[in-house]
């Protein structure tokens, strides 16, 4: 199995199929440093079918990392074991440059954000 092209996420209607899978996300242009050397990955998905998933990343999460999708490129592969790939892709990433692709790192920051709620008012 192989990943599919690479296609602007900004495309209107990916071509995605409705099938389990895994996706990576890319910067078009230019690398993204990282602790341990430089990267175009920014971030890396799988979803039980890669349509709805896709579009779901696009609409849910895009907006929460405030990132311009004019920016990304994506490819995808489907994978009967999406959550082991997944991982295993996390992990050699993460191995090589020292910590997660950087939207992947950015959503666990603003999940955290959301579960500790506001910040407590200040005592006067």
């Amino acid at each position: 199995m192989r990943f599919c092209d690479w296609h602007k996420l900004s495309e209107d209607k990916l071509d995605a199929p409705e099938e389990a899978g895994i996706f990576q996300v890319r910067v078009a242009e230019g690398l993204l440093s990282y602790p341990k050397g430089k990267s175009a990955m920014f971030y890396y998905g799988y979803a039980s079918n890669l349509k709805n998933g896709l579009a779901g990343f696009v609409h849910n999460v895009l907006p929460l990392l405030e990132v311009n999708r004019e920016v990304l490129l994506v490819r995808w592969m489907p994978v009967p074991d999406t959550e082991i790939r997944f991982q295993g892709y996390l992990e050699a990433f993460h191995a090589k440059f020292g910590t997660l692709p950087l939207g992947n790192e950015l959503l666990l920051h603003r999940r955290a954000q959301d579960l500790s709620g506001p910040p407590a008012p200040e005592a006067k």
